[in-house]
């Protein structure tokens, strides 16, 4: 099934071997979307060699998420392909998406998510109890350069 082009989804970035922990983690965070919120769409997007790898071991995230997008990417390590596509995903990805790194569980609604207004919104990094005093310093200065486009989320 093709997701709708601008309905709100949820986006993941998988760089794989096929089937490895980075693909199993996107898998499991992937249920824990279906399970919470069965209404959302979940798109994958990675690098052509990821996808060729993950369709070649028929991996079982390709039965939970909605749409997989593959994309050519430069020819670089794992890592750099997966900070690439993160970077690029508005490119491949229209309308609103929330993007989920691969090892995040979803345990409740993300209905009020959908209803944030501006270009970026994000929670911050290794955070535990949501509190934007956990966040490094160096991220609060990067988060703070930016300002008026982006919102940062606490819950």
């Amino acid at each position: 099934m093709k997701a709708r082009e601008h309905q709100f989804r949820v986006v993941y970035v998988v760089t794989s071997k096929g089937e490895d922990a980075y693909s199993n983690m996107a898998l499991l965070s992937m249920i824990s979307v279906k399970l919470s919120n069965p209404k959302l769409q979940i798109v994958a997007v990675c690098d052509q060699e990821s996808g060729d790898a993950i369709k070649a071991v028929r991996h079982r995230l390709l039965e939970v998420c909605d749409e997989l997008i593959a994309v050519q990417v430069p020819d670089a390590t794992a890592g750099f392909r997966n900070r690439w596509l993160k970077t690029s995903l508005p490119q491949y990805v229209k309308g609103k998406f929330l993007y989920l790194d691969n090892d995040t569980l979803v345990r409740g609604s993300l209905e009020e998510l959908m209803e944030l207004k501006g270009d970026i919104a994000a929670a911050p990094n290794h955070s535990g109890s949501g509190s934007p005093d956990e966040m490094p310093g160096t991220e609060m200065q990067v988060y703070a350069s930016i300002g008026g486009i982006f919102r940062l989320i606490t819950m």
